[in-house]
């Protein structure tokens, strides 16, 4: 758990509003009359008029207009054959990933499934509620005895659990003997088995079955991580996505099921302002109740809550302001979400951000929209301005899991 001090609501205002103008530089390619005038960020790295796409426009495409025409809202900047336009999401061309040559091993038939054992209400998540939510191991064995510590993870099949790779990139701190478990099937840390008669009345006696472990025999960080560099914090959020491989296979059951990933219109989605669901065994972080002092209460049960989405612009230049990332990075990798009632997990990195949906027909199920990377208290003694806690937008890695994933 990070703690900062937030600066004003007025600060922030007044940066986010020069960060507005650093990418405002006017730039008009002569090869394409509805982009003349407009003001989306030049690369400087470029050569006269070229347009070197690597989406670093796509954050100041929010702030233009295209043509005479005005922005619609949540419009991105992309480039075809050197032209650089705005479109909507729904402009969007999408790669149907179903194609993919590893589809078949996510998104089976089980994946996103609402346990029919599901109790309604409450801050603590009831047994089998979410089945996919995997608690990761971080073991380190010194001389002087073993060190464990502990992420969230999302099983997405019967071998492979999504986390941070934050959580399970290997440091000089840690020891020789380093290796990595994902439990499953867990709720209650402090007993086993987890039982939910002392806590509902419509599943007395419920009893689980003891959760089960594995070893993650293989640790596939994507390449683009960067331990320690972020640039204003020790955190970096940049590809900080893992996939961790079982020697076994899971045994899935009503209480260890997948997740799933997302999909066809899914992926044209921002989910601005839509209610997504929280899960993880952090300690609870009670300032709503005690504005006074700070006070954390670790349960050991797993929590759940809801947080609203942030708007895309809006996530992306707080991050540049609180010097999560740098301007000119690709801002389509991440979400940001939380409000001033719903607080953050300490210590629940890599834990699931998920939305239901009902895709092309089917069932409503549970979708892996982010994976939680840089996770902040919410302040509320500066203005009421919130800090966001980011997610890696799964979708924007997709690829990459499906890529590497195998059999």
């Amino acid at each position: 758990m990070i703690n900062l001090l937030l600066p004003s609501s007025q600060q922030i205002v007044i940066f986010i509003w020069t960060i507005h103008l650093l990418f405002t530089r006017t730039y008009a390619p002569k090869t394409n009359e509805r982009t003349l005038g407009n003001s989306c960020r030049y690369n400087d790295e470029c050569d006269g008029d070229q347009w070197c796409h690597n989406k670093k426009c796509d954050l100041a495409c929010h702030s233009v207009q295209c043509g005479t025409e005005a922005k619609p809202p949540h419009s991105v900047c992309v480039v075809t054959n050197h032209e650089p336009k705005c479109v909507t999401p729904d402009q969007l061309e999408i790669v149907d990933r179903t194609n993919h040559r590893n589809w078949h091993l996510v998104n089976d038939k089980s994946c996103g499934h609402e346990n029919h054992m599901r109790v309604l209400g409450g801050r603590n998540a009831t047994l089998g509620e979410f089945p996919w939510m995997a608690l990761v191991l971080i073991i380190s064995e010194f001389d002087s005895g073993e060190k464990i510590n502990y992420c969230g993870g999302s099983i997405i099949n019967d071998r492979y659990v999504v986390t941070a790779a934050h959580c399970v990139r290997k440091s000089e701190r840690d020891g020789d003997n380093f290796k990595v478990k994902v439990r499953l099937g867990e709720n209650d840390l402090k007993r086993d088995p987890d039982c939910e008669s002392d806590l509902s009345k419509h599943v007395k006696g419920l009893r689980t079955p003891e959760p089960v472990e594995y070893d993650a025999n293989e640790i596939q960080v994507h390449p683009d991580f960067r331990a320690n560099q972020g640039t204003g914090s020790s955190v970096d959020p940049w590809g900080d996505l893992a996939l961790l491989r079982s020697d076994k296979k899971f045994d899935f059951s009503d209480f260890i099921l997948p997740i799933c990933l997302e999909y066809g219109d899914l992926l044209r989605q921002d989910y601005t302002g839509e209610l997504a669901q929280i899960i993880g065994w952090g300690a609870w972080d009670n300032i709503r109740h005690n504005r006074t002092r700070r006070q954390s209460t670790y349960t050991g049960r797993l929590q759940k809550a809801h947080v609203f989405v942030l708007d895309h612009l809006t996530c992306n230049l707080l991050l540049v302001a609180l010097e999560i990332i740098k301007p000119e990075e690709p801002p389509d990798q991440f979400l940001c979400a939380g409000n001033h009632e719903i607080l953050s997990f300490i210590g629940d990195s890599g834990s699931p951000l998920s939305v239901v949906k009902a895709v092309d027909g089917d069932k409503a199920r549970t979708y892996l929209i982010g994976v939680t990377s840089y996770n902040y208290n919410f302040l509320t003694d500066t203005g009421g301005l919130t800090r966001p806690t980011v997610y890696i937008r799964v979708a924007a890695y997709l690829d990459w899991i499906l890529d590497t994933i195998r059999e």
